[in-house]
């Protein structure tokens, strides 16, 4: 299904990343034993009674094993080919399509089983699964749309190409209050950038107006590039 949707280059990362999981963790339990994962004095029985703290933890790191999986264009097979084919198509985030369809397949076995108590906990590590994938994906850095309406647009437009380093779009405007024709400088930055550029326009122009907005991707020259 992966060599038919998501294309051969896919299917081989994939088949590679089939084989590579057992013969890791074989290796891990063969010089160190699965014990050595733990903490002096808990044992994989002590620590299967928690459930709860297993959960959390289970979602955590699977979730950053999988999403380191995923930034690298394969799947662990299973469940996350389904995932990785519905983003090709939908564009959902991969962590929120690995929630729905670990959901759905874990809600079956209620169905089955009749019991509740061990799906719950399922639930719980695939939730916090979900979240992690996309913070591995995406990453944590949100960047800044910013918004700038400035009497110095010259001054304004030098620091955002010279100084930091990105591009600008301006636009004519017209202010609602007066009806004064205005210029609107919009520009995207890094999170760094903007506290930097913030900095620079009140040196400026100290009465100037900024929006700014978070944008979780930006896609393009200078950012991400945009996908096939």
């Amino acid at each position: 299904i992966g060599f038919l949707f998501l294309g051969g280059k896919f299917g081989i990362k994939t088949v590679v990343c089939t084989f590579m999981i057992p013969v890791f963790m074989g290796l891990i339990h063969k010089f160190y034993g699965f014990d050595a994962l733990l903490e002096p004095g808990i044992s994989d029985v002590a620590l299967l009674e928690e459930q709860l703290l297993s959960s959390i933890f289970g979602g955590i790191v699977y979730g950053v094993g999988l999403g380191m999986i995923f930034k690298s264009r394969a799947t662990s097979v299973g469940s996350d080919i389904i995932s990785m084919i519905l983003h090709k198509y939908t564009h959902i985030s991969l962590g929120t399509l690995v929630i729905i369809v670990d959901c759905c397949i874990t809600l079956t076995t209620v169905i089955a089983f009749g019991d509740w108590r061990l799906p719950m906990y399922s639930w719980i590590l695939i939730f916090i699964e979900g979240k992690v994938i996309d913070l591995v994906v995406d990453g944590a850095n949100v960047h800044k749309t910013m918004m700038i309406i400035s009497d110095k647009t010259e001054e304004v437009r030098k620091i955002i190409i010279e100084d930091i380093g990105r591009g600008a779009t301006i636009f004519n405007c017209e202010g609602g209050y007066k009806g004064e024709c205005r210029k609107i400088i919009y520009t995207v930055v890094t999170r760094r950038e903007a506290s930097i550029l913030r900095h620079r326009i009140n040196g400026v122009d100290p009465k100037a107006f900024i929006n700014i907005i978070d944008s979780k991707e930006i896609l393009g020259n200078g950012f991400k590039p945009l996908e096939e």
